[in-house]
C-alpha cells in the first residue's frame, strides 16, 4: 500500500506483480535456523493425541511466543517456516535432508531499538507483572534505579560484544525456555556482513573527521587579510558522506587522503571575465590562504598548493592542501559562479572549432560536478545517513564488493554507487526499509541485476517530495533524446538522475562506467542474485566476495609492499602515566599524501589502451 500511495514512483506494476518476495535473504533483515526436536521428543513436550504436523505447529507457536516476548519492540515481524526440500537427481539415492529438521525464523528488525542495551520491565509494585518478568528472564532480571528516579525490573545486555544484542537475546531465551543444548545449535544467516568492516560501522565512526572539518571551517572564516569575504565552506568528499570503505581519520591512522572542500567567496565585479585569468586569481587566493593559515597556527599546520588539469587552461588547475599535524588533511578548491556562464558561452561560440567547443562543454560538466553537484550530493547523503543509520555501512560494504571485483573509482564513480544504495532505502518496495547490512547489500545488487540501464534511467527523488510527475517525464524525455543521439552508448551507458541533476547524468557522463564495464556489473550482480536464490540458507560471504579472474586474458599481481597505504600504528603504553604525546604527522606522511600508485597505474594503462 505504501508503494501504491507513493507519488515518487511512476510505475508500480513491476514492483507489485513481477518481483518475487519469497526469498528469505531479501525479505528479512535477519534469519535464524533453529533445530527441531525428534518426533519422540516432540511427543514428550506436546500432547500425545496430536499428530506429528500438529505437534510441530504447536512447538513452533511456543518458539514464536518466547521470541516475541524476548525481543519485544526490537522487531516488527517474526516469521516461522520450514525450508523447502532440496532438489535431487532421480537416478541417485536421495540423501536425508538435514534442513527438514529445522525451523527457519525470519525477522524484521527495528533500526531505532535493535541496539538498545537495557530493557525496562514493570515496577515491583505491580507484583504479578514483576513476578512474570522475573520468571521469564530468570537470573538476567534485576531491580535497577534509573536516572529519572524510577526503580523497575530490567534486563541488561552487552552492547560492545561482537555478538549483536538481538542474537544474545534469542540464544538466552531459547536456552532458558527450551534447553541449553537446543540453543547451542541455533545458527544465524547474514551476521558475517556485520564483521566485514570491523569496529564501529555507523556514521559515528566518521565523527573525528566531521569535528576536524568544523575546525577547518572556523579557521577559514576567521582569516583576515583576504580581499573578499568568505561566504561558504562546503564538504564534497565521500569521507564526509561516511561512505569510504576504510575510516579516513583516527588514532591508528592520523593522516588520510585529503578530503575535498569547496570554498566560495562573496560576489564581486573585481573577478576577471577571462577563464584563464580566473584560474590564476584562484591560485593567488589559495597561496594567500595558505600563508595566513600557517601564520595563524604557528607550526601546527602545513599547507601546499598543487596543480591539476595542467593540459587544459580553462579548467580548475589549482588546489590547496591543508594538513593539520594532529592528523586530518583537506584539499580546498575555490568556486566562482561566473565560470559556468563563461564556459557555457564558450561551448556555444560559433567562431570556435568543434574540438574547442567540446573541450568547453567537458570543462563545464567537470565544473558542475566538482563545485555544484558534489557539495549538494554530500549534504543530502549525510541527511539520509541520519535518517537511515544503516545507510553508511551499506555504502561501505557495497563499495568493498565493487573493489573486490576490481572496479575502481576510475571505472565507477563513488556517487553512482551511493545513489544505487540510497535507492534501496528510499524505494524498498515491495519490501520494507532494510534494517540490516545483509539485506541492504543484497537488495542493492539485486537492483543492479535486474536494472535494464539500456532502456531505463535510474531516477531518485532524494528528499521524497521535491520532484513531481512532470519532472519524471522530463527526465525520461531527456534520456530518450540522449539515447537517440548516442545509440551506441559511447558517452553515457548508465543514466542516473536525481533531485540535484535532472537534465544530465553528470555522475556517469564521460563514459564512466563504459558500456562494457556496465555490462560486467550487471553480469556479476546477476551471479550474486542467482547464488542467493540457489542457496540462501547456506549463504557464504566468502563466495560473494570472492575475486573472479577467469574472464580476464591476463592478470597483473602487484606487490602489496609497494602499494599498501597503511597508517602507522601508535605505540600505546601499558600504563597511562608512561604515555608520551607524539607528533601525529611526519614528513614521510606528508610526502605520501594523496599518493596512490595502484590507482595511478590503472588509469595510465587504461589511457594507453584507449589511445592505441
Amino acid at each position: 500500500m505504501e508503494c501504491l500511495n507513493s507519488s515518487t514512483i511512476s510505475d508500480q506494476f513491476d514492483t507489485i506483480f513481477l518481483h518475487r518476495v519469497d526469498e528469505p535473504c531479501y525479505r528479512f533483515d535477519a534469519i535464524a535456523r533453529l533445530p527441531l526436536p525428534s518426533d519422540g521428543e516432540l511427543g514428550s513436550q506436546i500432547t500425545a493425541s496430536a499428530g506429528i504436523s500438529s505437534r510441530r505447529e504447536q512447538y513452533a507457536e511456543k518458539i514464536y511466543k518466547a521470541l516475541r516476548e524476548g525481543l519485544n519492540d526490537r522487531i516488527s515481524l517474526i516469521h516461522l517456516s520450514y525450508p523447502g526440500a532440496k532438489p535431487f537427481a532421480i537416478k541417485r539415492r536421495q540423501k536425508p535432508d538435514v534442513r527438514a529438521r529445522e525451523l527457519v525464523v525470519g525477522l524484521h528488525l527495528n533500526a531505532k531499538t535493535i541496539s538498545r542495551a537495557t530493557d525496562r520491565g514493570p515496577s515491583p509494585e505491580e507484583k504479578k507483572k514483576a513476578a512474570a518478568f522475573r520468571s521469564f528472564w530468570g537470573s538476567k532480571a534485576e531491580l535497577r534505579r534509573f536516572p529519572d528516579g524510577s526503580i523497575i525490573e530490567s534486563v541488561t545486555w552487552a552492547p560492545k560484544s561482537k555478538v549483536p544484542i538481538y542474537q544474545q537475546i534469542i540464544r538466552y531465551v531459547i536456552s532458558r525456555q527450551f534447553g541449553e543444548g537446543f540453543a547451542e545449535n541455533v545458527t544465524f544467516i547474514g551476521d558475517a556482513f556485520d564483521h566485514l568492516l570491523g569496529g564501529e560501522q555507523g556514521g559515528m565512526a566518521f565523527q573525528p573527521l566531521f569535528d576536524a572539518f568544523d575546525v577547518l571551517d572556523k579557521d577559514l572564516k576567521n582569516l583576515t587579510g583576504i580581499p573578499l569575504a568568505m561566504r561558504h565552506v562546503a564538504a564534497a568528499a565521500p569521507a564526509f558522506r561516511a561512505s569510504t570503505i576504510n575510516l579516513p581519520f583516527g588514532p591508528s591512522h592520523p593522516l588520510m587522503e585529503p578530503a575535498d572542500v569547496v570554498v566560495q567567496f562573496e560576489s564581486s565585479n573585481r573577478w576577471p571575465d577571462d577563464l584563464v585569468a580566473i584560474q590564476k586569481t584562484k591560485a593567488s587566493f589559495l597561496i594567500k590562504i595558505g600563508e595566513l593559515l600557517e601564520e595563524a597556527h604557528n607550526g601546527q599546520l602545513i599547507t601546499r598548493v598543487g596543480l591539476e588539469n595542467e593540459d587544459n587552461e580553462i579548467m580548475n588547475y589549482a588546489f590547496l592542501d591543508v594538513i593539520y599535524l594532529s592528523g586530518p588533511a583537506f584539499r580546498i578548491r575555490i568556486y566562482h559562479d561566473r565560470e559556468a556562464t563563461l564556459l557555457g558561452n564558450r561551448g556555444n561560440d560559433p567562431t570556435l572549432s568543434l574540438l574547442e567547443k567540446e573541450a568547453a562543454q567537458s570543462a563545464l560538466a567537470a565544473h558542475e560536478r566538482t563545485f555544484v553537484l558534489a557539495p549538494r550530493h554530500t549534504d543530502s547523503i549525510r541527511q539520509l545517513c541520519h535518517r537511515f543509520p544503516l545507510m553508511s555501512p551499506a555504502f561501505r560494504v557495497v563499495k568493498k564488493w565493487f573493489a573486490t571485483q576490481l572496479f575502481s573509482s576510475y571505472h565507477v564513480a563513488d556517487e553512482l554507487l551511493e545513489l544505487v544504495v540510497a535507492r534501496t532505502f528510499l524505494y524498498p518496495y515491495p519490501f520494507s526499509v532494510p534494517s540490516s547490512i545483509m539485506t541492504a547489500f543484497l537488495r542493492s545488487l539485486a537492483f543492479l541485476a535486474r536494472w535494464d540501464w539500456r532502456t531505463e534511467p535510474l531516477i531518485l527523488d532524494i528528499f521524497g517530495d521535491h520532484m513531481k510527475a512532470d519532472d519524471f517525464a522530463e527526465i525520461r524525455s531527456n534520456f530518450e533524446i540522449m539515447r537517440k543521439k548516442d545509440p551506441a552508448m559511447n558517452h553515457v551507458a548508465m543514466f542516473v538522475a536525481s533531485s540535484h541533476d535532472r537534465t544530465l547524468s553528470l555522475w556517469t557522463e564521460g563514459n564512466r562506467p563504459r558500456k562494457v564495464v556496465a555490462a560486467r556489473i550487471t553480469a556479476l550482480a546477476m551471479a550474486v542474485d542467482e547464488a542467493v536464490k540457489r542457496s540462501s540458507l547456506e549463504l557464504g560471504i566468502q563466495k560473494l566476495f570472492a575475486l573472479g579472474t577467469r574472464d580476464f586474458d591476463f592478470v597483473l599481481q602487484l606487490n602489496p609492499k609497494y602499494i599498501a597505504r597503511k597508517g602507522k600504528k601508535q605505540h600505546v603504553e601499558k600504563y597511562k602515566n608512561l604515555q608520551v604525546d607524539v607528533e601525529g604527522v611526519t614528513a614521510e606522511d606528508i610526502a605520501r599524501l594523496s599518493f596512490d600508485p595502484c590507482t595511478d597505474y590503472v588509469e595510465e594503462i587504461s589511457v594507453c589502451s584507449l589511445n592505441e
